[in-house]
């Protein structure tokens, strides 16, 4: 074998031999970059971007449209809301708006190329309500031509809409067509009749509100469509018709329109100068999680909990509004009566039961909507610690034991009873309570809670070990707070009660350790008591030894009959035992007769 440094360096090392070490260093060292480290798919990427470059490509288009009308407008409104100023950015909104059209006819008509145009779609229903939005902040200067203005914009929305029905092949119904009319009619003219109005009187929330109510109204028109209209069999169930063609799309384009028109609402407040708060726009949430969970069912072949979670989407907003800060008050007959949480949330209740017949997971949503129904009801208070929250938690906690009691579920009793322990430890009437017993707060609460859990075992009549013992403990604590250190008339009760308890334990469960458990008090009452008896303690321990050997002669007489009954049967017919046979009784090996 020769050495390596006889061979040449373009050659390779032989069999057998081991390469040189090279010096450690950071320029020698190799790097591993994981997966960093492997080499681009290049063909992947160029894929990935001829398939969803197009949309990504317009969706920056967009930004940058919204980005440099921003930068445009932000000066301009630092030193007035001159309709002169502003006009050119408006009409360079509107002219992309007829770009978007445009592009839309191209790529559909021509090229029939239909998953790009979604998103130009989604992007046309945009920049129509951020029309309407940069004529808004202009409405105070001359009210009379941004009315002109507005109408012909509301024109040429409507003729977008036709295009995209007769040409790009939408399918918009017409009472999704009457929705989303009123919507665009919305968007373009109320704010210049809010600032027309503002010439004789002051806008105040009321004409704010009523322009929500138009809002509201289409939304409902939309929610309408979705719901009255049946899946046909070219439909989502059907893969021939583009997406684009299909009545969902139609209804996510009227949900970007309803969208974007709440965040022109809120626009409209800031110029107008109206109060407003998160609960006004509570009415618009319902009825985007409404399209929103038809829009779901019609794209889920099989309903999950997903439908669920979108029919709870209201109430979480109205939790959310409650946290926000004093915001509810009882209004008149009126146009705010909508607005009133018990109203809107008392018509989303309906609206999603009505729904619970094609879905069966929309149901359990239902009672809660009940639920806020009556902690809102007849309420004129301005903060949330003054709802009925008293009588909504009786009703959560009847609810879930009665439903664990129609189940047979131990566990949503079990449930039921902690949440009313918490509850009533949360209210005024507990104080007294614990003040008419002489107990502390931890101790009435773990009374409460460990005595309800063993009357649910005992209902029952089955429970694990450590829920028995758990709620064990809590009463023997419960006791040892109740009873003082010397006899009294608290004993008269406690003892005979404890007694009753482990009793029924026993006798329905067979759980000793619990048993065990609530017998310490007594026997701690029992010494405390022999100490006041003096001798006479032990004759009293005298009969109590002589009935404990009286229960265990009882249990050892039981256990010997049993084992007599288990061992009578097999005496009395014993297994047959194998045993030789003899050969003079083994007729093959005795000789026959005769022979």
């Amino acid at each position: 074998m020769k050495d390596d440094s006889e061979r040449p360096p373009h050659q390779p090392p032989e069999k057998g031999t081991h390469p040189r070490p090279e010096p450690p260093g950071l320029l020698r060292r190799p790097l591993d970059f994981g997966p960093l480290d492997k080499p681009v798919d290049l063909a992947a990427c160029r894929e990935f971007f001829s398939l969803n470059g197009g949309s990504i490509l317009y969706c920056l288009s967009a930004m940058c449209i919204i980005y440099g009308i921003a930068a445009i407008l932000g000066p301009v409104f630092a030193r007035s809301f001159v309709l002169g100023e502003t006009l050119p950015c408006i009409v360079a909104l509107n002219v992309y708006e007829i770009a978007l059209l445009a592009v839309l006819l191209v790529i559909v008509i021509w090229q029939d190329v239909t998953d790009d145009a979604i998103s130009l779609v989604v992007l046309a229903g945009v920049f129509l309500v951020v029309s309407g939005i940069a004529l808004t902040t202009t409405s105070n200067s001359q009210p009379r031509w941004v009315l002109l203005i507005g109408a012909c914009s509301f024109v040429l929305a409507m003729g977008k809409l036709f295009v995209l029905r007769r040409f790009i092949g939408m399918s918009i119904s017409p009472v999704l067509w009457g929705g989303l009319a009123v919507v665009l009619g919305w968007n373009f003219l109320a704010g210049a009749r809010l600032a027309d109005a503002t010439t004789t009187k002051t806008i105040g929330r009321e004409q704010w509100l009523l322009s929500w109510l138009v809002l509201l109204v289409g939304g409902v028109i939309v929610v309408l469509d979705a719901a009255l209209r049946r899946a046909k069999s070219a439909d989502a169930s059907s893969v021939r018709v583009p997406f684009l063609r299909r009545p969902a799309m139609g209804w996510i384009f009227a949900l970007v329109l309803l969208v974007a028109a709440g965040v022109h609402q809120r626009a409209l407040a800031y110029v107008f100068d109206v109060r407003s708060a998160f609960i006004d726009y509570l009415p618009l949430v319902s009825v985007l999680s409404l399209v929103s969970l038809h829009l779901a069912l019609r794209l889920r072949s099989e309903p999950t909990y997903f439908e669920t979670g979108l029919a709870a989407v209201p109430l979480a907003a109205f939790l959310f509004a409650l946290i926000e800060g004093p915001v509810l008050e009882k209004p008149a007959l009126g146009i705010q009566l909508l607005w009133y949480p018990p109203v809107f949330l008392g018509l989303t209740g309906i609206a999603v039961l009505l729904m619970s017949k094609r879905c069966r997971t929309l149901l359990p949503v239902v009672p809660f909507y009940a639920l806020g129904v009556v902690l809102t009801l007849t309420c004129s208070a301005a903060t949330p610690a003054d709802l009925h929250w008293h009588l909504s938690g009786v009703l959560v906690v009847s609810g879930l034991f009665l439903v664990g009691l129609v189940r047979r579920s131990a566990a949503l009793c079990i449930l039921a009873v902690v949440l009313g322990t918490l509850g009533f430890a949360a209210t005024d009437a507990f104080e007294g309570f614990t003040r008419f017993l002489g107990l502390s707060d931890s101790g009435a609460v773990l009374g409460l809670a460990g005595l309800g859990t063993l009357l649910v075992a005992l209902l029952f009549g089955r429970m694990p070990s450590a829920i028995l013992v758990l709620a064990a403990f809590a009463i023997m604590i419960c006791t040892f707070d109740l009873l003082p250190s010397e006899l009294g008339k608290k004993d008269l009760f406690a003892v005979p009660a404890l007694l009753v308890l482990g009793a029924g334990l026993w006798i329905r469960l067979r759980h000793w350790p619990s048993v065990v458990i609530l017998c310490v008090p007594i026997g701690y009452r029992l010494v405390v008591a022999s100490v006041l008896l003096a001798s006479w303690r032990y004759v009293l321990l005298g009969f109590v030894l002589l009935f404990a050997g009286a229960s265990l002669s009882i249990r050892k007489g039981k256990r010997a009959r049993r084992e007599a009954a288990a061992a009578g049967p097999a005496e009395a017919d014993p297994a047959p035992t194998a045993s030789p046979r003899s050969r003079t009784t083994d007729p093959s090996s005795s000789p026959p007769p005769g022979a």
